[in-house]
């Protein structure tokens, strides 16, 4: 609802009540860098939320609803990464939910632009494996690999910058640099698929046996 509230103006106002799911776009620039910025003091989660009332507006005889629930709940989607399957056990079910939240273990779509279900995105190294969220130490080169389940823009992003962009459903790309790293997919000019992040870290440095002590 806020940005669309935010992109609504006079000239367009009967367009935007009519279909509203069509003029959600994507995360501002403004709230990424803000998120990229605290993800390089600390772990930041990066979820997204429906935020909709169903509400009635007159437009001269006609009365629309704008924001309806059954249309609006089908925008925006949380996905969740598990290392197991979800549990039956509803609080088994809840702990894995509030872990996965807390480890960033997630990504997020706009429904309206495809089902993103079977999204991938994970590094590897010689002895080490990375998923959405995870952390990999810099021993030796890193791959990165973006899969997505239909056709579109991939952007693979360093520290907020994009290092590697392809066009179509696959994105690799191999890196010696530590940071953070995340993946945005875009269907024509909206946001479709965006993750969290997976962070690269350098491995500290060590003394010499034979350093002098002084």
């Amino acid at each position: 609802m806020s940005e669309w509230m935010e992109g609504i103006n006079r000239f367009n106002q009967l367009k935007m009540f009519l279909s509203p799911r069509r003029f959600l776009t994507s995360p501002t620039p403004k709230t990424l860098k803000i998120w990229e910025e605290l993800n390089k003091q600390r772990k930041v989660c990066g979820m997204s939320g429906v935020d909709v009332h169903a509400y009635p507006y007159k437009f001269g005889p006609f009365t629309f609803v704008i924001f309806p629930y059954k249309v609006q709940f089908q925008s925006l989607r949380v996905h969740l990464v598990l290392k197991e399957t979800l549990s039956s056990d509803n609080q088994i079910a809840k702990r894995q939910v509030i872990d996965a939240i807390r480890g960033c273990h997630l990504f997020i779509s706009n429904y309206r632009r495809g089902d993103a279900r079977g999204f991938l995105f994970y590094a590897e190294s010689k002895n080490q494996l990375a998923g959405v969220g995870d952390s990999i130490s810099l021993s030796e080169k890193i791959s990165f690999f973006v899969r997505t389940p239909r056709k579109c823009k991939i952007r693979l992003l360093y520290d907020g910058n994009i290092v590697k962009e392809e066009k179509g459903k696959a994105l690799e790309y191999s890196t010696d640099h530590p940071g953070n790293y995340r993946v945005e997919a875009y269907r024509g000019k909206k946001g479709w698929i965006f993750s969290n992040h997976i962070r690269v870290f350098a491995l500290p440095l060590t003394s010499s046996p034979h350093s002098d002590k002084g």
